[in-house]
């Protein structure tokens, strides 16, 4: 009974972790007029923000393949979440462009990392009802996203800088990475037995057809969610005349049904197949999005970007579940070659979308957005057919 209440302390932190990680990371397209006005920038020039943080990001994807195997899953949590919270309160700090941008770089590396290896010790110790506890992690991650937008933009009315805003962030997950620190030493784990968990690399997984198409449904996936993430807010700033908070709330409105589908799939993967609902949930998801792209009303508009969320937003959990079950003894592996997926995705797309809005318009930059819901759905459609083939 005791080993139990420990483990569940245990995870519990970990959840904890996930969603204080993501309450920071969240803020970038909050503050993207900001940014662009302090550092004397356009609409077309925005995406060097998310380029470097998304670059960041796949850097420590690569760095993870080395030297994970160096550590446990544990030391690597720990410190990687050291890094990105000293790195938010050195963002306090940074006056100048260069110094920002090679902190976003850093901050980059280490969250990354840290979701890595966090997620990889989910699914470790939860051979059993893997995708429910995939989809709670990642709930915890759409919460935190929820929460990090509008507390940004509030908080902007009561700090006379951003940069100050990322510094208590920085702060708070210190406090945070203390507590953590001191209650995981008397904590127990024991993962399943049978289970790898030596952290060594085996990229022969990519020879499979399988992988490569969960791959590619992942890159285009995540292109969607950091389009939404950076460029809404600015979006319904510049096209609809409001204010900083309401432009957040559309990205909110988001993150929203993103929890609600992810911790909705955490009950359905009971049911039905990982594969059944990620088909269903981002062929609803494209439709909705697109209409509330096309149709010139903010409340339109509102609504396309919760449905985003609330049909396809448990896309990343899902698709991981998928991977892992189908490489259950490279869960390592399946965790790399996906985030470094997840990582490209959120480095291209944004970027391509800034391009779009500069060059063309706004409004083609959200179609855009809604293009990358249908890249990741023609994938999963593939993988689907080639399970089919394989009788499996």
């Amino acid at each position: 009974m005791e080993k139990k209440k420990n483990n569940t302390a245990y995870f519990f932190l970990l959840y904890l972790l996930f969603f204080s990680y993501a309450v920071g990371t969240s803020i970038l397209g909050t503050f993207m007029v900001d940014f662009l006005n302090d550092f004397g920038l356009d609409v077309s020039e925005g995406g060097i923000f998310t380029i470097l943080y998304y670059s960041g990001c796949f850097a420590g994807v690569i760095v993870s393949a080395f030297v994970l195997k160096m550590f446990k899953n544990r030391t690597w949590i720990w410190v990687t979440y050291a890094v990105y919270s000293v790195g938010m309160i050195l963002v306090s700090r940074a006056d100048t462009l260069a110094v920002f941008l090679a902190l976003l770089l850093l901050i980059g590396i280490a969250t990354k990392f840290l979701d890595l290896t966090i997620n990889t010790e989910i699914s470790v110790y939860h051979e059993e009802n893997k995708g429910f506890y995939m989809n709670l992690l990642h709930g915890c991650f759409g919460a935190g996203s929820f929460v990090g937008p509008l507390l940004a933009a509030k908080l902007l009315s009561v700090f006379p800088r951003w940069q100050m805003i990322y510094g208590y962030i920085g702060m708070l997950c210190l406090i945070i990475l203390i507590i953590f620190l001191i209650k995981e030493k008397a904590l127990v784990r024991e993962p399943r037995e049978g289970v790898r968990d030596d952290n060594h690399m085996n990229f022969g997984i990519l020879k499979s057809p399988a992988i490569v198409c969960l791959i590619a449904a992942m890159f285009f996936y995540c292109g969607h969610q950091g389009g939404i993430s950076t460029w809404v807010p600015l979006y319904l700033q510049y096209q609809y005349g409001v204010s900083t908070f309401a432009g957040s709330l559309g990205s909110s409105l988001f993150w929203i049904g993103l929890v609600v589908s992810r911790i909705g799939c955490s009950k359905l993967t009971e049911r039905f197949k990982e594969e059944q609902l990620l088909l269903a949930g981002l062929g609803l998801a494209i439709v909705f999005h697109f209409s509330g792209v096309v149709l010139p009303v903010l409340a339109f508009a509102m609504l396309g970007y919760l449905a985003a969320g609330l049909f396809a937003g448990a896309a990343i959990p899902l698709i991981l579940t998928i991977g892992y079950k189908e490489c259950p003894d490279f869960q390592s592996t399946v965790s790399v070659v996906f985030f470094m997926s997840i990582s490209l995705g959120q480095i291209v797309f944004p970027w391509m979308m800034g391009v779009i809005c500069g060059e063309f318009g706004l409004f083609w930059g959200m179609v855009s957005n809604v293009l990358c819901l249908a890249g990741s759905m023609l994938f999963a459609i593939f993988f689907w057919r080639y399970k089919k083939l394989k009788g499996r």
